[in-house]
């Protein structure tokens, strides 16, 4: 007959498992490496999607808007024909200043120059200053 304390089979040994219970320090790599995980796309991604996201809706509003507001179509352009131009040369650098000003110098006496600022500019070069 058998008795209640002692198990029926005697000789088996149960294998005793392991249970699943994780550390703080496991729990933290772990959520570590998902969190890793999931932000490959935006870690691989050329241009972040909400980097553009301010110009985007100003964009959508002139669109929505245009109708209402003719303005917002206005193309502002620079006449550069009215606007100096310079070639600035940072202090000290003396060679580069006079070789700047040796290449100007040439294309001006050789008449280059004024043949761009007709092509470009649509008026003759004037005075450059000395």
């Amino acid at each position: 007959m058998l008795s209640p304390n002692k198990p029926a089979i005697s000789n088996l040994s149960v294998p005793r498992f392991r249970t699943a219970e994780f550390s703080p320090p496991q729990i933290a790599v772990l959520f570590a490496a998902l969190i890793l995980l999931i932000s490959i796309p935006i870690w691989t991604h050329p241009l972040p999607p909400l980097s553009d996201y301010v110009n985007h809706l100003a964009r959508m509003h002139v669109i929505a808007t245009l109708a209402k507001n003719p303005q917002l179509g206005t193309e502002f352009k620079l006449l550069l024909k009215d606007s100096p131009n310079f070639i600035g040369v940072a202090k000290g650098e003396d060679k580069l200043r006079l070789k700047v000003n040796e290449i100007i110098a040439a294309a001006k006496a050789s008449g280059e120059l004024n043949k761009l600022c007709l092509k470009w500019l649509g008026r003759p070069i004037g005075d450059l200053p000395g």
